[in-house]
């Protein structure tokens, strides 16, 4: 299976539809109306950030991208692509490097393995470009919950 990305213009806050990736790193943009490609990003930076699909589909048969936010039947997590450490059991710590979920208003932070659990009957609920500001009100709403749940008696 061939890797499939979608990218993200920091410059315009929008998805960029129709681009490609020069041998050299380069991300052109299609342009609709010649068919011709211009760089929007002449290196890796954080002005065009390109995120990797995770090959599967919601409930809804929407396809899940790193950057992506999900809801399961316990948590709504983070879809995340890299490094990270989990907890295995209460003894055994494990570093590994692929797809992860970051689970929001956690306290320590706490990651996993995107695994079939997870991801069978989630729902895409937005990603962490479009719905920034709904991540944060949400990580608000729940700290303030929690800090409520703790002084009651």
């Amino acid at each position: 299976m061939d890797p499939k990305f979608r990218a993200w213009d920091n410059r315009f806050s929008e998805f960029v539809e129709d681009f490609f990736v020069s041998k050299d790193g380069k991300i052109y943009k299609i342009s609709k109306d010649t068919g011709y490609g211009f760089a929007i990003s002449r290196e890796t930076s954080d002005k065009v950030i390109l995120m990797q699909s995770t090959g599967l589909k919601d409930k809804n048969g929407k396809e899940i991208f790193e950057g992506d936010l999900i809801k399961t039947s316990s948590a709504v997590c983070l879809v995340d692509f890299g490094e990270y450490t989990y907890l295995e059991d209460d003894e055994t710590e494990i570093t590994a490097i692929g797809f992860y979920l970051a689970f929001l208003n956690t306290h320590p932070v706490s990651c996993c393995p995107f695994e079939s659990l997870f991801w069978t009957g989630c729902e895409v609920i937005g990603n962490i470009h479009e719905n920034e500001l709904d991540l944060l009100m949400y990580e608000a709403w729940k700290f303030n919950k929690e800090m409520s749940d703790d002084t009651k008696i």
